[in-house]
């Protein structure tokens, strides 16, 4: 009896044995896929974030190419521009400074050619003196521009070929002004591609002494 006993303890444990090296070989399994999984999970992740920033620098490396390809564009068509106007005003000024040395005016002149949107007085004194806009409607609400040796009421006054701008400085001895003075000496009729006027004037930008005694 104790025989039997002990061969069925014995059987019971071995079986409890195998049970429990079954059920640590599963569990063991178990956690290798699960590991695996979740390393499969954070390399996809990582790959469509990879994705999504590599599509995102793409996209805003094109945009930004773009943008600079136009600004480059705009850049060198402008500077063309301005080469093709500067040769222009250069043979233009070469012919117009023999003719203007005929006059014998006052020393310090400046022979300016320019394309305009008008010839409005404010525009024509900016070009003229080299001083903004801002800068001149100040000079006119404060009475310093006379045109013709009369004050100037409207600041976008039409200008004509041979009108005479005197942007007063200061006041030097009697009727004598110090003047930024500016001569419309010609206004050519053929206008620009965007429909500008081209304008030459004699300026004295550092100023001269004039006589304002006939000044109104």
């Amino acid at each position: 009896m104790s025989t039997l006993r002990f061969i069925s303890t014995l059987r019971r444990s071995l079986l409890t044995s195998r049970y429990h090296n079954m059920l640590l070989s599963s569990l063991r399994m178990s956690i290798q896929n699960l590991s695996s999984i979740d390393s499969y999970s954070y390399n996809s992740m990582v790959v469509q974030q990879n994705c999504l920033f590599s599509s995102s620098s793409i996209i805003h490396a094109q945009r930004r190419n773009k943008g600079y390809s136009n600004i480059t564009e705009e850049d060198d068509e402008a500077e063309d521009d301005d080469k093709d106007d500067d040769e222009d005003d250069q043979s233009e000024q070469d012919k117009i400074k023999q003719s203007i040395q005929e006059h014998k005016l006052p020393k310090g002149y400046r022979t300016i050619i320019r394309h305009l949107a008008s010839l409005r007085l404010d525009l024509i004194c900016s070009a003229g003196t080299g001083i903004g806009r801002s800068a001149i409607e100040d000079e006119f609400y404060g009475s310093k521009l006379r045109v013709n040796g009369e004050k100037s009421t409207k600041k976008a006054q039409q200008m004509k070929e041979g009108d005479v701008i005197d942007l007063i400085v200061s006041r030097t001895d009697g009727a004598k002004y110090n003047s930024k003075r500016i001569i419309i000496y010609k206004v050519f009729p053929d206008k620009s591609l965007k429909n500008k006027v081209k304008v030459c004037l004699i300026a004295w930008r550092q100023g001269i002494e004039v006589d304002g005694s006939q000044w109104s």
